[in-house]
């Protein structure tokens, strides 16, 4: 377990911050530009000193980097010019500490699926592509705990998914623990087991995932959303469109995001669901799931409604005048539309 006991002052506030983190979990960090998060990264890697770290009970306070078993990927690129892509990533395997993570060449290659670049030089590639190539050599470089810093902001979500669900099965078949800072909720939704919120140096919020995204998008307004996941996915070419059977369900919808291929799942605005009481079983229903009513937050004049698809769950928008007139009961059996044309921003 890591266990870290920050305050460390700043010129406008102090950080502070005590954590336990369970080894091979993935702890998303999230809060505002200038909320201490990159400092809190710099405070346990070590880069700011003076702070007690410790993992598994051993202080790492006075141990070199190496004796540390982190490893930190900043926001910059951290590739050396001179050695094409491959040459980049067998350096970080040659130098990797004996006790390392157990990651191989072969395995980062094809869970980031970057083959194609391995003949590259670095200075050929895009924005996107040295996210991509960085965080494979973080990989290799062989510590058990990794601390990622804004890392994949200039991906598109095609790509992007890529890389959160190798931190998925690298934290799940490797045991690795892993420190994510991103401004997005929904790429830390996606991946992460545990979220904190920072604002001005101090922690206000850490809770299971879904528990902290949901406080936090009401918090500060947000248009909330979902995951929904699939069981199997099938590509209807006639129709340019994916059919998606739901996880534990003999449901499916479909749509025409080509990234459900990777994530298996579907991420959904709230506000892009229409609620209905019933349904025309004489007509054509497509994306229409059968849900049960759980419970709703009002927000000003808005009702934030909560719906389970066979364990799941679905958020949508209503106004507080639809709540008032639908008037839902726990337990009732209701009925969610989703658009077939849903949008990866």
């Amino acid at each position: 377990m890591l266990k870290v006991n920050i305050n460390y002052p700043l010129s406008e506030f102090t950080l502070c911050a005590e954590l336990a983190i369970e080894q091979g979990t993935i702890q998303g960090i999230y809060g505002p530009s200038g909320a201490g998060k990159s400092c809190l990264l710099a405070c346990i890697s070590g880069q700011i000193k003076g702070q007690r770290i410790f993992n598994n009970g051993i202080e790492l306070t006075n141990l070199s980097s190496e004796q540390k078993g982190i490893s930190h990927q900043l926001q910059s690129s951290q590739l050396f010019p001179h050695l094409d892509v491959a040459e980049n990533l067998k350096f970080a395997c040659k130098h990797r500490p004996k006790t390392n993570n157990q990651i191989s060449f072969t395995e980062v290659i094809e869970q980031l699926e970057i083959g194609a670049l391995l003949q590259r030089n670095v200075s050929s590639l895009s924005g996107g592509e040295t996210q991509r190539v960085t965080f494979a050599r973080t990989l290799l470089v062989g510590q058990n705990i990794i601390l990622l810093d804004e890392p994949f902001a200039a991906l598109d979500w095609q790509k992007r998914y890529i890389m959160l669900n190798a931190i998925r099965y690298f934290a799940s078949t490797k045991n690795i623990t892993f420190l994510f800072v991103s401004h997005s909720l929904r790429e830390l939704s996606f991946c992460c087991d545990q979220l904190l919120q920072l604002i001005n140096g101090r922690v206000v919020n850490k809770d299971a995932i879904q528990q902290a995204v949901n406080a936090i998008t009401l918090q500060q307004a947000f248009t909330p959303f979902s995951y929904l996941k699939v069981d199997e996915v099938e590509f209807l070419k006639e129709h340019q469109l994916y059919k998606l059977t739901l996880k534990d369900s003999q449901q499916f919808i479909y749509t025409n995001l080509a990234s459900v291929v990777v994530t298996h799942s579907l991420c959904i605005n709230a506000d892009r669901v229409n609620l209905l009481q019933s349904i025309d079983k004489n007509k054509a229903n497509i994306n229409i799931l059968c849900c049960t009513y759980q419970r709703v937050y009002i927000e000003g004049n808005k009702a934030v409604v909560h719906l389970d698809i066979c364990g799941q769950s679905l958020i949508c928008i209503l106004t507080t005048l639809e709540w008032q007139i639908y008037a839902f009961t726990e337990g009732q059996t209701v009925y969610a539309q989703i658009p077939v044309h849903t949008v990866d921003e």
